[in-house]
């Protein structure tokens, strides 16, 4: 293979990227008026003290509400019918719609199909020969998608001129009134991926760590056979799975990278750190929070055992990462390494890198709160659109996880167009444009009054019996069919 011909086979990516949001939201400081909130000691948190803690821990300043007319396949609907006339593609054009989720509406249908429906009546385009299909695992689902719409793309078996919808879509769900609740929120997302895009290549490189364990599992039924919205959430747990399968996946990537030096087919690192190239980062995002302490984590996992990076350490930390050897105890190394992370935490060096690279990532997200598998290409979103100079050749590490448990570490080249696609994004001005609902507003869009039967009362609709903000210029799901034949089968409607 000529290195033209090599080179015109790995110049695959995103073409766009849209995103999706509500129309209405819950403040942080509104949520925090009304829940109760307590430290690790039990004593409970004052209204400050809740605040502090949604915004300056979790790292939510507000998290999106779905109204009675949304739901998971409206947002992605709506994204994908905006994406297309935005950046003016020919929806003929499309060869296959590939869709992330954990909230689907039914067993088998993929909510991907009803995007290409909605397509179709929208721009009143006949899409019969375009692939569609829903990915499942868990908030990483968006990542094997776009893996796998690369490797098609760049096989040859997607003609040159055809683009694929690589797209995601959740509203995520938390029992009321459990630490998880601060962390919900809903968003869709849409990419098209094809040869030869404007903003971002995808690198075809992928480090993944994969393993069966129990994080965040979502029963089919709970204990009486209903179906279960929630998942069964254990933080620790969560926790520690992420931060290991994010580390195993970027050593997994090392490697692969490794590989390529040795091959010829990437530069030598000399004394660089792989990530010394890489500009920006974007996680998965349960909460803000939790991507600064994965970055933590990854800092450190990436310095260890350097004589500099020690060197560092004792100037700016006052000691060097304590070794397991030398404590007494597990307990007592682990006494000793949490508080070696939280001043590490602190540092100087670390800050600056944060704020450099991982914080840009952030801002939005802060905003809508917890869309499960949108939360990467989100990222990605806002780290194009909060650029404030040219990013042009930089580099976008993008880690992927997933609860049961799967991480995928990628890498993103911005690419000239960008410029083009972020001149017309219009995010903030449509989350500034969002209303706030009342807090009994929000308990009837997300509580269970009533038992849940898959049919009749899909968990992942708004319980409203009527919308706060009427549907405009956009699908809306409009009720469930009851008729034997068609009973329910979720009814959508265009409103201008």
């Amino acid at each position: 293979m000529t290195e033209a011909a090599r080179q015109n086979k790995c110049n695959v990516g995103m073409d766009f990227l849209e995103v999706e949001v509500s129309g209405l939201y819950l403040s942080s400081e509104r949520f925090s008026e009304n829940r109760k909130m307590y430290d690790k000691d039990g004593r409970e948190l004052t209204y400050d003290e809740k605040v502090g803690l949604m915004q300056k821990g979790i790292g939510v300043d507000a998290f999106g509400v779905p109204d009675y007319h949304v739901d998971s396949a409206t947002l992605v609907m709506n994204g994908a019918v905006r994406a297309i006339e935005k950046y003016k593609i020919d929806p003929r054009k499309i060869d296959a719609i590939v869709l992330g989720t954990e909230t689907p509406l039914y067993h088998s249908k993929p909510i991907a199909s009803m995007v290409l429906g909605a397509i179709e009546e929208r721009f009143d385009v006949s899409l019969k020969n375009c692939f569609a299909i829903d990915y499942n695992f868990a908030c990483a689902s968006a990542g094997y998608a776009l893996r796998d719409s690369l490797a098609r793309i760049s096989s040859g078996i997607v003609d040159d001129d055809k683009i694929e919808l690589v797209c995601s879509t959740d509203i995520s769900s938390y029992f009321l009134e459990k630490p998880g609740e601060k962390t919900r929120g809903l968003v869709a997302t849409v990419a098209g991926v094809k040869k030869n895009p404007r903003a971002l290549k995808i690198e075809p490189i992928f480090g993944v760590a994969t393993s069966d364990n129990r994080d965040f599992f979502r029963p089919v039924s709970d204990e009486n056979g209903m179906y279960q919205a929630e998942a069964i959430v254990d933080g620790k747990y969560s926790e520690q799975q992420y931060l290991s399968h994010m580390r195993d996946a970027l050593d997994n990537y090392i490697e692969k990278y490794n590989n390529l030096i040795e091959k010829g087919e990437k530069p030598e690192l000399g004394e660089k750190l792989i990530t010394d190239d890489i500009e920006f980062i974007v996680a998965h995002a349960p909460f803000p929070g939790m991507v600064k302490k994965a970055y933590l984590g990854a800092f450190n996992h990436l310095r260890r055992g350097r004589k500099e990076y020690d060197a560092q350490l004792l100037a700016e930390v006052g000691r060097v990462e304590p070794r397991i050897e030398k404590c007494d105890s597990e307990a007592e190394f682990m006494k000793e390494h949490n508080d070696f992370m939280r001043a590490l935490s602190k540092a100087e060096m670390f800050r600056n890198e944060l704020a450099r690279k991982v914080v840009p990532g952030l801002k939005q997200l802060r905003r809508i709160g917890n869309g499960y598998t949108g939360q990467v290409h989100t990222g990605l979103y806002s780290t194009l659109y909060n650029a404030t100079t040219d990013i042009t050749g930089s580099h976008i590490g993008g880690v992927y996880y997933g609860s049961g448990s799967t991480a995928i570490v990628g890498c993103f080249e911005v690419l000239p167009g960008y410029i083009e696609i972020k001149d017309k994004m219009d995010l903030d001005e449509r989350l500034d444009a969002r209303q706030e609902v009342e807090f009994p507003q929000y308990l009837s869009a997300v509580s269970k009054d009533k038992p849940n039967s898959f049919f009749e009362d899909n968990p992942h609709i708004s319980r409203m019996t009527e919308s706060i903000v009427p549907p405009k210029k956009e699908f809306a799901f409009i009720g469930i069919e009851k008729e034997e034949h068609n009973i329910g089968l979720r009814k959508y409607k265009w409103f201008d």
